[in-house]
């Protein structure tokens, strides 16, 4: 394991993951290959607190990351709600259909394949989990 930690559902706390992520991988992507990630690390930590968790500071996010072959396997994992929708087929959706740019939201999932070549949704015994994978 790479870096793992846990943190309350609360937006000023998606930071500790991602500053704490990056400092830990800095010596093997260097600081320009940390961009990609810490922009989709916020985003896809921030929708958590947003949607799955939706704004309760009761909720639990954790993170792990382990080597995969070239890079990296980040789990997010979360103990809100599940999602009412496929979030694997919204991400083909996403992938196929870039967002209006000048929308307040539904920008999520295309930023996260922006920065990670594979992203999955999986949720098992009441628990969501995303599951990135990243290559600098």
């Amino acid at each position: 394991m790479l870096f793992q930690m846990a943190i309350a559902s609360r937006l000023e706390d998606v930071p500790l993951l991602s500053d704490g992520l990056c400092r830990s991988l800095a010596a093997r992507f260097g600081e320009d290959g940390l961009v990609r990630l810490q922009i989709g690390l916020a985003e896809a930590a921030n929708n958590i607190v947003q949607h799955a968790c939706q704004g309760r500071e009761d909720r639990t996010i954790s993170l792990s990351c382990r080597p995969d072959g070239c890079g990296v396997l980040l789990v997010l994992e979360d103990d809100g709600v599940a999602s009412d929708r496929d979030l694997n087929a919204a991400a083909v959706e996403a992938a196929a259909n870039p967002p209006d740019f000048f929308a307040e939201n539904g920008r999520g999932l295309w930023l996260l394949l922006q920065c990670f070549p594979t992203v999955r949704f999986e949720r098992k015994d009441g628990i969501n989990r995303l599951i990135l994978h990243y290559t600098g």
